[in-house]
């Protein structure tokens, strides 16, 4: 006698290798995307992040921009180099009071505090701290005063280009600006 494969069984053995496939792709997926949060700006990958033009008098940086709660918390952390010319801009909805650290952060920073207005309102130089710092024991970088943006910059840019509180920041018209439109 011949055994004969119960004919439910295939379908059902498609129906799990069909499963495996779905969940593996969104695994890839979800990779692919998250990348532009971690990867180091020193490093070339296929994908890179879009850059916009900020300029302080005669100096013009190339930024990324950070507009979600997760690219903002992340920020340059992670990073092993940035470039002279390059930084971050974070973008938030309404001027608040902000603060800033350097959670796990390999590089120092320049941070420029801007109020609605794009005017520097307040400037740091944030040194990097060693990465096993607990949150608690992090130096926080006030704005003092409502803001709505922040631009990061490589430690010393920002006096090397003779930045001042009150100076006026010029953005790329394609950087959006909450309440203003792209």
């Amino acid at each position: 006698m011949t055994s004969r494969k119960h004919p439910t069984r295939q379908p059902a053995k498609r129906w799990t290798a069909s499963i495996v496939l779905v969940v593996v792709a969104a695994g890839v997926a979800v990779a692919a995307l998250s990348v532009d949060h971690w990867w180091p700006l020193d490093k070339p990958r296929a994908n890179p992040p879009a850059l916009y033009d900020v300029r302080i008098g005669q100096t013009l940086w190339q930024v990324e921009l950070a507009l979600t709660e997760p690219q903002q918390r992340l920020g340059l952390g992670r990073r092993d180099a940035l470039p002279d010319g390059r930084g971050m801009l974070f973008v938030y909805g309404a001027p608040h009071v902000m603060g800033f650290w350097m959670k796990d952060c390999r590089i120092p920073l320049d941070i420029a505090f801007l109020d609605a207005d794009l005017r520097v309102v307040r400037m740091h130089t944030m040194p990097n701290e060693p990465l096993d710092t607990p949150d608690g024991r992090l130096t926080t970088y006030s704005s003092g005063v409502p803001a709505q943006f922040a631009l990061e910059v490589p430690a010393g840019a920002l006096r090397q280009a003779g930045v001042r509180v009150g100076d006026l920041v010029t953005f790329d018209p394609n950087i959006p600006i909450p309440g203003k439109g792209p």
